[in-house]
């Protein structure tokens, strides 16, 4: 760790350049993880340049990534960037590993990041040495003929969690009733009793709608096609906060995705912190989250043994941690334009991914945004009261919408279509 008080926050800077150092291509970062000693992106990257000879490169062209550590004193102001290290491959070498296959390089430390590894007690640096014994960043890379062979047509499910204990307090708090344990003590909090009643509620019509017995009503009678592609997503995206994880578990039980393979958590799609919130901030980190879901439906279930058992059922639900080995949560108020930054992650690595159908579960602030800031201009001029609905208010607590987007257009205009399903209803 460069950081004299915490572990590292590091970010990747990659980018292709020739033989002679020139670069091919404009360079390309990856965030900063706060406080990641083992940092894991999991996001894509379309560099803008070739890495195979096929596509015109050359073999003698490098892939170098550099791995900096975000300084957000006036440190760097001074004294430039904390580089942490760099890694290469060249185009000749990267030859050998198959498309999408997981390729590992050596880190090579900085001055500086080598005195920090030796101070903790690290191994002299050799970088011949197997990985695993050494810094080692890990990666993998896919043709450009590859991406252009997605299609950029695809669809998007929103899930908004089901309610929670937070929502709860915050009803009783406009009536007059306050709880100090939910307001000042507690954070990341889990579903209410009744939040887990509305979870199981649309796993029923999940479940229906999966063996032909979901009949549409008036509000949704139109969405068809969309309800059949929702069955149809390979994919379930998770905000790892503990509502969001547990609402996944109980309403998406019975989606095949769900069944097949599992769900992935996904920073990007927490919640955004506002300035008292305490149910945007977590202390569980990695599989921490998935037993801290258990453990606290447990509890919101104590007095229900049959519901307590079912839930119990549910660790069979195999939960991928994804990008939450870091402290991924704000400790501090949110600026809307770091919200719209991860709205904008989110629509770039469902472009960069092949699959064309994806379920993301997430918060009434995040779907809010977005709503209001990618909808297409036709969708805008077609449904204007659509529209300013979806600006103004919040998709109801399990409400599910359908958006169908379009990412040959500009990420703020490519939502083309939206539809409700399982009878939600924006007021």
């Amino acid at each position: 760790a460069l950081d004299a008080l915490s572990d590292s926050d590091p970010y990747v800077v990659a980018h292709v350049v020739t033989r002679h150092g020139r670069r091919r291509c404009r360079s390309r970062a990856w965030p900063a993880l706060t406080n990641a000693a083992c940092p894991v992106w999991r996001t894509r990257r379309l560099l803008g340049a070739p890495l195979t000879v096929d596509e015109g490169a050359s073999p003698e062209d490098r892939l170098e990534i550099l791995v900096y550590d975000l300084d957000v004193t006036c440190a760097s102001a001074l004294l430039g960037r904390d580089l942490i290290g760099v890694a290469s491959v060249s185009v000749r070498d990267l030859a050998h590993a198959p498309a999408g296959a997981k390729y590992t390089l050596p880190l090579r430390l900085s001055q500086v990041a080598e005195r920090a590894r030796r101070r903790a007690g690290g191994p002299q640096a050799d970088v011949r040495a197997p990985c695993g014994a050494y810094p080692c960043i890990s990666f993998r890379q896919w043709p450009c003929r590859d991406f252009s062979a997605w299609s950029p047509r695809k669809w998007i499910f929103l899930i908004r969690h089901a309610e929670s204990q937070w929502n709860v307090a915050d009803r009783n708090l406009q009536k007059g009733h306050v709880s100090l344990e939910q307001f000042l003590i507690n954070v990341d909090h889990g579903l209410s009793a009744a939040g887990v009643r509305q979870s199981l509620a649309l796993a029923e019509a999940v479940r229906a709608l999966r063996v032909g017995e979901h009949r549409l009503d008036a509000q949704t009678a139109g969405s068809e096609a969309a309800h059949k592609a929702f069955l149809a997503a390979d994919a379930i995206l998770v905000s790892p906060l503990c509502r969001a994880v547990q609402t996944a578990l109980l309403a998406l039980q019975h989606h095949p995705a769900a069944q097949s393979s599992g769900l992935e958590l996904r920073s990007e799609l927490r919640e955004r912190k506002t300035m008292a919130g305490r149910d945007t901030r977590a202390a569980c980190k990695g599989r921490e989250i998935v037993d801290n879901a258990f453990e606290e439906l447990g509890k919101t279930l104590a007095d229900s043994p049959a519901e307590l058992e079912s839930a119990r059922c549910l660790r069979r639900i195999r939960v991928d941690t994804g990008n939450t080995a870091h402290e991924w949560w704000d400790r501090r108020r949110e600026p809307s334009r770091r919200l719209q930054l991860r709205i904008h992650e989110v629509l770039v690595q469902l472009k960069l991914s092949p699959r064309d159908k994806t379920v993301l579960v997430t918060h009434s602030i995040f779907a809010q945004a977005l709503l209001a800031t990618c909808l297409s201009p036709d969708v805008r001029a077609r449904a204007p009261e659509l529209a300013g609905r979806l600006a103004g208010q919040k998709l109801p607590n399990c409400g599910v919408v359908a958006l169908r987007v379009d990412f040959s257009q500009d990420l703020s205009r490519c939502i083309d279509e939206v539809q409700f399903l399982f009878g939600t209803h924006v007021p």
